[in-house]
């Protein structure tokens, strides 16, 4: 017997997320973060991710955007060293973001 092709809809065109801090993919799960915000940190991890947020790379905090709500504390961390909105001692995350269990504001993916 031989196997049938299955047709697929066509993915719409790729739209770059353009506020930064933004969710890392769009509802057909490709990466969609700014050009200059190439990183997707997730929690709990890559793999499996439950929140996620786009973020660049910096040197210091002075390289990071504030955020345009809420009062998250921005920092320069990790490895390779990434811009962070820091919510672990309950600052308020942007609009729409939730402060994760690692301490940092991200998007949950639906």
């Amino acid at each position: 017997m031989l196997a049938g092709c299955v047709a697929t809809e066509e993915l719409g065109p790729l739209v770059r997320n353009e506020e930064h801090y933004g969710n890392c993919l769009d509802e057909d799960a490709r990466t969609v973060c700014r050009d200059d915000e190439p990183f997707c940190d997730a929690y709990p991890d890559a793999q499996f991710p439950e929140l996620n947020v786009c973020t660049g790379p910096c040197e210091s905090e002075a390289d990071c955007p504030a955020p345009a709500t809420g009062d998250a504390t921005v920092t320069c961390s990790g490895d390779p060293a990434g811009c962070v909105l820091e919510c672990d001692e309950g600052e308020a995350c942007p609009d729409g973001m939730e402060c994760s269990p690692a301490g940092a504001c991200m998007w949950r993916l639906d």
